[in-house]
């Protein structure tokens, strides 16, 4: 099941999905500030302007909360890799132009935490009287805060994990030379 839903999601099986998620990415939850706009905003800008408000405002958030979800995914997927023995690629225009399997799967995630954030905003607004444009700043910021304590913490993972890679290349060096050593000792004594 889990296969199925990654295969329909993934950037290489489905296309059309891909595309209509990147959509969804922009559209859904800067959606949520159209319809909490004030009518004079309308009057004054125009449904256009109101959209690309909307689109101002969530995008930030979205991308916030796509960092949050794929710095970590990124570096364990890379330790993951590290542990299989299949090396990171090095050419940088092999690197541009390889398709991420965490993209689309990370966008999605960020799309459905940015609008049930917004969403809980519209819900506490809609009980409280707050200033909207003050508390996605608020907001942002503190998804900011978090992006940075994830991205610390994925460094500390990313650098544990490497220091016990390298602990256990050692140690299977180690085991090999003294393998060599002692099936080359008894033969050169003979």
């Amino acid at each position: 099941m889990l296969d199925a839903l990654s295969g329909l999601i993934s950037t290489q099986q489905n296309k059309p999905l891909s595309i209509v998620v990147a959509v969804l990415a922009l559209f859904a939850p800067g959606a949520l500030i159209i319809f909490l706009a004030r009518p004079e905003l309308f009057a004054s800008v125009g449904i256009t302007g109101v959209i690309l408000l909307s689109i101002c405002i969530s995008l930030p958030i979205v991308m916030i909360c796509y960092g949050i979800w794929w710095t970590p995914l990124s570096a364990i997927h890379k330790i993951l890799l590290a542990l299989r023995g299949e090396m990171p690629e090095t050419d940088f225009l092999r690197l541009v132009t390889k398709a991420d399997p965490l993209e689309w799967p990370c966008l999605l995630a960020a799309t459905w935490s940015s609008s049930v954030i917004m969403f809980g905003i519209a819900v506490v607004a809609y009980y409280v009287p707050i200033r909207i444009g003050a508390t996605f700043l608020l907001t942002a910021s503190i998804l900011l805060g978090t992006y940075l304590i994830v991205l610390i913490l994925t460094v500390a993972l990313d650098t544990w994990a490497r220091r016990k890679l390298k602990q256990r290349l050692e140690e299977l060096v180690r085991a090999l030379t003294q393998a060599a050593q002692t099936a080359s000792g008894p033969t050169g004594a003979a």
